[in-house]
């Protein structure tokens, strides 16, 4: 019997990898590197580096190569509960105004201190890279507030090759009125097929979870919808409205998916939006 693989250190964590692989390397040692010789700082270098780390850098440094601007793809994830300070904000700014070529990008920064001010500033660098086709955006427990998720929602709609939107806004608070500004703002996307929204966890009640399906059904030409209402104080008059506008949507996406654990639901609700859906 072959040994087992040994299990990865502590002290490794997530990290930035344009070219799609994962290097299990020490930060600090990374960091020591680069510092020594800040030319060195490369997309080539970047996966070698915690993703804090990585950012802090890129805000350190007066250049980046051009290779950044060829990028097809990017992924950065800050690990959880990490420290997302002014220097590794304007590090991950520099890094997305350099990487004008993007198609597909994947910002994890879910339970970071990031705040109102904070998403509106990256949300407002990613609206500028004009050929995303896939976004995908972790701001779960990111205190966003009313400003945040507005600001994503201007940013992905002036998105014109945008076909893929995955937007995870759970814990963050967000109240029924904050949740039906979103709703509204759905009006715009003009290219999406995919739809993916996470508002779990969240005080969003009845009438903000019905406006917030009807908006993401009439997205013209949307095919696949995921809505994550989990613990959203859904009651039974919330699960018969979502019902009806399933079935009078007649533009509704042809796969439907809605989340709707941890809600006050009779099984009889529960099997009448499954059936509409």
């Amino acid at each position: 019997m072959a040994p087992c693989e040994p299990s990865p250190p502590a002290c490794r964590r997530r990290y930035v990898y344009p070219t799609g692989e994962l290097v299990p390397v020490k930060a600090s040692v990374a960091a020591a590197a680069v510092l020594g010789a800040p030319d060195l700082l490369r997309p080539a270098f970047l996966p070698f580096c915690d993703a804090t780390t990585a950012l802090r850098l890129l805000a350190a440094s007066r250049s980046l190569s051009g290779e950044v601007q060829h990028l097809p793809q990017l992924e950065v994830v800050l690990r959880r509960r990490g420290c997302l300070d002014e220097d590794a904000l304007r590090g991950l700014a520099a890094l997305l105004r350099r990487a004008v070529g993007l198609r597909s990008l994947r910002l994890g920064l879910g339970y970071q201190e990031l705040g109102p001010e904070g998403a509106e500033k990256i949300a407002k660098v990613v609206a500028t890279i004009r050929g995303l086709v896939a976004l995908t955006v972790d701001l779960r427990r990111t205190q966003l507030g009313e400003l945040g998720v507005a600001a994503w929602a201007e940013a992905a709609s002036g998105l014109p090759a945008l076909t893929s939107l995955d937007l995870r806004c759970s814990l963050n608070a967000l109240s029924s009125k904050v949740i039906i500004a979103l709703a509204e703002s759905l009006r715009r996307f003009r290219s999406l097929s995919v739809l993916c929204i996470q508002v779990d966890i969240n005080p969003v009640g009845d009438e903000a979870a019905t406006a917030l399906l009807v908006g993401a059904a009439r997205v013209p030409g949307l095919a696949t919808l995921s809505l994550d209402l989990a613990q959203c104080g859904l009651g039974e008059r919330g699960a018969r409205s979502l019902a009806d506008a399933l079935s009078r949507e007649v533009q509704a996406p042809a796969s439907v998916d809605l989340g709707l654990r941890g809600n006050c639901l009779r099984h009889a609700s529960r099997e009448a939006l499954a059936k509409a859906a």
